[in-house]
């Protein structure tokens, strides 16, 4: 019979994050993994200090279709749903362009 951590077992199905880490104490840069949420304070593994942080935004793989503004080009949109009517409505950052029907349609 075995024994089964529950917390380590939580852990490892709860949505993780792979990218690219760099120290802001010694400069190392590495790759890395975490948990969704937690970008920061990473343990450098050259000089164990818990100065890591993800080098980059996190986005789209290579190959992934994106929703891209047709006025001004962006590549960021806010989806929301209005308090009142709750019409969900996808918006431009750029430029503020409705892209509703492309992004739900």
């Amino acid at each position: 019979m075995s024994v089964i951590d529950f917390q380590q077992a939580k852990q490892q199905r709860q949505p993780h994050w792979c990218g690219e880490v760099r120290c802001l104490g010694c400069g190392n840069e590495w790759e890395g993994v975490g948990p969704v949420g937690s970008i920061s304070d990473l343990e450098c593994p050259s000089c164990k200090l818990h100065k890591g942080v993800v080098k980059n935004l996190f986005g789209p793989d290579e190959g992934d279709a994106v929703l891209q503004c047709t006025d001004c080009g962006a590549d960021v949109v806010t989806v929301y749903k209005r308090k009142n009517s709750g019409l969900k409505v996808a918006r431009c950052v750029g430029c503020g362009l409705d892209l509703t029907d492309a992004f739900f349609g």
